[in-house]
């Protein structure tokens, strides 16, 4: 085919346009391509472009627009002469591009999109306010680190988080915010949107055990709204339309499940609460039907690790309806002889009687953790025990790198002294504190950017020799 520009050349460049609706095509040799494509540049790139489509369509012009300009343009020399309904789609894609992120320092922690700066000042703030269910008070707090109670609950009108596409994500996320800010309970309470944080503020919300790590890795639209001191903590969109729990220190699971009954009331005056006469309230997981209620308990368990129970505890607890899981519940590993004991099942049984049975069956491993810490004192094994947690308070004073899980094992050895009434630099709400921030988001949040696994044992090291040395 001849160029329709020289008449001379053979064409080689092919070059639909879209005018008024009507598609035209140019077949063009090289030479006259080549000078089409400098008087395109030359004149105003997205005005020649969109000269021909209705004025209110000229609006959708983004500050990027050269990446976006090509990519249409590419895609606009495409469309076919019967389907101009694609064009639309296209300008779409004109409108939605976004710019190119410049190469940053491997290590900077880079700003999501949207993100808040008031997210930012909500997540410092709590690093300089104590954790309120972190602290050494309540009923058997020596070895009852603190008690959580859990009720999860899902609207009438919307799929499960599982099934819904971001657009009822979104309408879910906005309803349960609405209705959190029209609570009297959660009147101060800070509201989060999980994808406007990054990775790393996000692990310092699991480490506060506030979000699962299931809700940390999906962010988008998900949200958490904490109370002061971190005491209640609503999930949304997780595995259910919200998870709302009650943390508090020590054995006070009755006060916990007080706090988060409460707090559900005053939500379902303004959201449709799924309940079945037949299956009581209606969950994702059918484990969690019935009262839809998880109570349970983070408990410090080092004698009974050294004398080798922990496995035939586990078993009587299985056998009592009760499950024990890892520091930060399901799927997660044991770190610092610390375990969560929790009922297995929500059905068949009032929230009254799920208390009364995890509450037991605490205590009940409590008194079993003093009798290995004392039968371990009575006799031979005393000088071991002074060994370990002498010898990791030497380490802990001194050491110039601590892995988190070095750093755990000792401050669990270290905790029991305290709770043995020895005389230890610190105290076991310093102890309950620094296994809390020496966890891998804190110390990096603290820090202000993201480590390396070098950086954050040596930035661990040091916070833990300061704060046992300001003691």
């Amino acid at each position: 085919m001849i160029c329709t520009s020289c008449n001379n050349a053979e064409a080689v460049v092919f070059v639909k346009t879209i005018v008024g609706n009507k598609m035209s095509q140019q077949a063009l040799c090289a030479d006259c391509a080549a000078q089409t494509q400098q008087a395109a540049m030359a004149a105003d790139p997205l005005d020649s472009l969109l000269s021909g489509l209705p004025p209110f369509l000229k609006l959708l012009r983004p500050a990027p627009r050269g990446r976006a300009l090509r990519v249409l343009r590419h895609d606009l020399r495409r469309v076919p002469a019967d389907r101009e309904a694609r064009l639309p789609r296209l300008l779409r894609r004109l409108r939605d591009t976004a710019p190119e992120p410049h190469p940053t320092h491997p290590r900077r922690r880079e700003r999501p999109p949207g993100r808040a700066l008031g997210d930012l000042m909500q997540l410092q703030n709590m690093l300089k306010l104590p954790v309120g269910w972190a602290k050494a008070e309540g009923p058997r707090h020596d070895i009852v680190l603190s008690s959580r109670v859990r009720l999860a609950r899902n609207t009438t009108d919307a799929p499960f988080p599982g099934r819904s596409g971001p657009r009822a994500l979104k309408s879910t996320l906005d309803a349960f915010f609405r209705a959190a800010r029209g609570a009297s309970e959660l009147s101060s309470a800070a509201y989060i949107r999980m994808d406007g944080l990054d990775a790393v503020d996000r692990r310092l919300l699991v480490e506060r055990h506030l979000v699962s790590p299931n809700l940390a890795e999906s962010p988008q639209e998900r949200g958490v709204v904490v109370t002061d001191r971190d005491s209640l903590s609503l999930m949304v969109n997780e595995e259910d339309h919200l998870r709302l729990a009650a943390l508090r220190p020590g054995l006070s699971l009755v006060d916990a499940h007080s706090s988060a009954r409460s707090t559900e009331r005053s939500l379902a005056r303004a959201l449709p609460f799924a309940f079945s006469k037949e299956w009581g309230y209606l969950t994702a997981c059918p484990t969690n039907l019935g009262t839809a209620m998880r109570a349970s308990c983070l408990v410090h368990l080092p004698a009974l690790a050294l004398a080798g129970l922990i496995e035939r505890l586990f078993e009587n607890l299985s056998r009592l309806g009760l499950l024990v899981r890892g520091l930060h519940g399901e799927g997660t590993k044991v770190l610092g002889d610390f375990f969560q004991i929790s009922n297995a099942n929500a059905l068949g049984r009032t929230e009254s009687e799920i208390i009364a049975a995890v509450d037991k069956a605490v205590g009940q491993v409590a008194d079993r953790e003093n009798e290995s810490r004392a039968k371990l004192l009575a006799g031979r094994g005393r000088l071991r025990v002074e060994d370990l947690v002498f010898r990791s308070a030497g380490l802990l004073q001194n050491a110039r790198v601590l892995s988190f899980e070095e750093a755990s094992q000792h401050l669990s050895y270290l905790r029991m002294g305290h709770a043995l009434g020895w005389k230890l630099p610190g105290s076991l709400a310093l102890t309950n504190e620094l296994g809390l921030v020496t966890q891998p988001g804190h110390v990096q949040v603290r820090a202000g950017r993201e480590l390396s696994p070098a950086e954050r044992d040596a930035e661990r090291a040091s916070l833990v020799r300061e704060h046992l040395a300001g003691a």
